[in-house]
């Protein structure tokens, strides 16, 4: 069964109207990219966002489990994915020297 159109403008004025209107949600994911930017220009800050994002073993996990454990799996997965997409989104140069960098760590 799917969402009638209208239904679906009606939520999505309610969710946007719930966080401030469409100007409070653009400016908070621009205040979300700024800093990604900035957490990614320093070598620490690459660090960290591999080490506990990038690295996070829930995304080697297989979501597919044939059980209720499905639906936690990616639960767990979705934030790291959602913050990944935007690291690559806010400056995809950046995300690159991470994984040279992780990968340089990993060789030593």
């Amino acid at each position: 069964m799917a969402i009638k159109p209208e239904a679906w403008e009606r939520i999505e004025e309610k969710r946007q109207r719930g966080v401030g209107g469409e100007e409070a949600v653009k400016q908070r994911l621009e205040r979300r990219e700024h800093l990604l930017r900035k957490q990614m220009e320093s070598e620490d800050g690459r660090e960290f966002l591999w080490e506990f994002v990038a690295d996070a073993r829930s995304l080697r996990m297989n979501a597919y489990t044939g059980n209720a454990d499905c639906y936690y799996i990616l639960g767990l997965k979705r934030n790291a994915e959602a913050l990944l997409e935007s690291a690559k989104r806010t400056s995809i140069s950046l995300y690159h020297k991470m994984e040279a960098e992780a990968q340089q760590r990993e060789e030593k």
